[in-house]
């Protein structure tokens, strides 16, 4: 079996992600609902990050509402009980809606959370759909982003390298979508 470092210089494995198992796949169509995910996700997605623990490969998970977040974390730290993940590099994707304490339990778990300037381009279907539409929801806070800067670049998939650098920072810093929306106030900007 492949492992985490094999490969060349065109093609390197450097291991597991972005939807590990189907039942924890969320999805950021901010036109669409939220999605509920599925009942069988702990124990898919555990039988899954047992397996890259105990192989020791990095892994990353899209998770974009903190209703998965918090979900995916509750696995983590039962298969970190049963192997520790002792500096294992590992991330999450996005994480819109992250509270403050889960992404203090990343933290604690070693993890990361990787952004990218989406949010530029579809931050008035997010305020919409999860801001206006449900009385206690939230995006990133300061802590959050504080964080983040410290760790991860964006964009940060692939596909969008090939993109400008230029939005996300307008983004970031401004707390604006593309569309002039505010997404981010003041307090809540890096």
């Amino acid at each position: 079996m492949t492992k985490p470092g094999d490969g060349d210089d065109s093609y390197r494995v450097n291991g597991a992600g972005e939807m590990l198992v189907f039942s924890a796949a969320d999805f950021e169509d901010f036109l669409v609902p939220r999605p509920d995910m599925l009942p069988v996700m702990e124990s898919e997605l555990k039988a899954v990050i047992h397996h890259l623990v105990e192989h020791r490969w990095p892994f990353r998970l899209h998770a974009t509402y903190n209703e998965t977040i918090e979900r995916a974390l509750n696995v983590y730290e039962e298969v970190n009980r049963e192997i520790p993940f002792d500096g294992l590099h590992w991330f999450f994707d996005h994480c819109e809606t992250i509270t403050d304490r889960n992404i203090e339990r990343v933290k604690a778990l070693g993890g990361g959370i990787a952004v990218q300037n989406r949010m530029a381009f579809q931050g008035e279907y997010f305020v919409e759909r999860t801001v206006r539409s449900r009385r206690n929801a939230r995006h990133r806070s300061a802590a959050c982003w504080k964080w983040v800067f410290q760790w991860e670049a964006a964009p940060t998939q692939p596909a969008f390298e090939l993109q400008t650098r230029t939005f996300p920072s307008i983004g970031f810093i401004t707390g604006k979508t593309i569309g002039v929306s505010v997404l981010y106030p003041r307090e809540n900007r890096p």
